[in-house]
């Protein structure tokens, strides 16, 4: 199993992180070490980093031993990450879940119609009466009542599976992420994770909008429970410590401009905290690197 360090050229390393990344794209299986470029060098990536910037190109981790296991479990560590790496292709169940108003239910139905195959079940829980009650599509009907993190948590319940994605109407899973989900749950569960996070690309009027990389943390056990009237995030035990973010592909949300500025309305009306002006302003302006 070949090694790639990040360290120094003269110790055999890549010399700095792109070409890092870029050796372990290539590996099918390599072994991992993250020793910094230079004795005092700023870029030290422990376990838990590691992990991230390898999902970049699809690539599991596995810590090599207890302290870098700790690391994983206990970041952040000082450290430099070591283990092995290695692709995972296969599929794990997964429930496919959104909130839906009851007069989108059928077209919503229809935009997740070519994510059927990936997924274990499609889970809709509906505010009200549904406008259809399409094939493989299970609908739960529960009142809004001003709390999304309540649609979302009887979402959760009602789960069959033990993962669940979680998307609104309007948004979907690019190919990259779609084709990444099993290995993703694998890792997760191998290492004690009970929420991921994914970029969201959001086009507003179909054009790429500056508001990123907007991390939505969407996949998660079905126990997790999600907290906060608008703005929901899961309430995990022990924080930002028991998710991971994931680089593997992105959630695409499209949207029009109209309905960027009604639902800051809304939010504001929903919660103190709820409207988010720099939101809406980042999400009016086009994109720039």
């Amino acid at each position: 199993m070949p090694l790639l360090r990040l360290g120094s050229p003269n110790r055999g390393g890549f010399g700095g992180l792109a070409g890092f990344l870029k050796g372990a794209a290539q590996s099918e299986r390599a072994t991992i070490d993250a020793e910094p470029l230079w004795q005092n060098d700023a870029i030290l990536l422990d376990a838990y980093t590691l992990r991230t910037a390898l999902s970049a190109p699809g690539l599991c981790f596995a810590p090599s031993g207890g302290v870098q296991a700790a690391a994983l479990h206990a970041p952040h560590s000082d450290v430099p990450g070591a283990g092995n790496v290695s692709r995972d292709p296969g599929a794990a169940p997964i429930t496919l879940g959104a909130i839906v108003r009851g007069s989108e239910v059928a077209t919503t139905a229809r935009r997740f119609a070519p994510l059927r195959a990936a997924f274990a079940e499609i889970l809709f829980v509906s505010d009200g009466p549904p406008n259809s009650r399409p094939d493989g599509v299970r609908i739960i009907e529960r009142p809004l009542v001003g709390d999304f993190a309540g649609q979302r948590n009887a979402l959760q319940q009602a789960a069959r599976c033990d993962w669940v994605l979680q998307l609104d109407s309007d948004e979907r899973p690019d190919a990259e992420l779609l084709e990444s989900l099993g290995w993703i749950v694998r890792q997760a569960g191998a290492h004690g994770l009970l929420s991921i996070g994914f970029r969201r690309r959001n086009f507003v009027g179909g054009r790429l909008s500056d508001l990123y990389p907007d991390v939505q943390y969407r996949l998660n056990r079905r126990d997790v429970r999600y907290g906060g009237v608008v703005h929901e995030r899961p309430d995990l035990p022990r924080g930002w410590r028991d998710s991971a973010i994931m680089l593997a592909g992105h959630i695409e949300h499209t949207l029009e401009e109209a309905r960027v500025r009604a639902r800051t309305k809304v939010y504001a009306a929903m919660d103190s905290d709820g409207a988010r002006p720099e939101d809406e302003a980042a999400l009016l302006r086009p994109f720039t690197a």
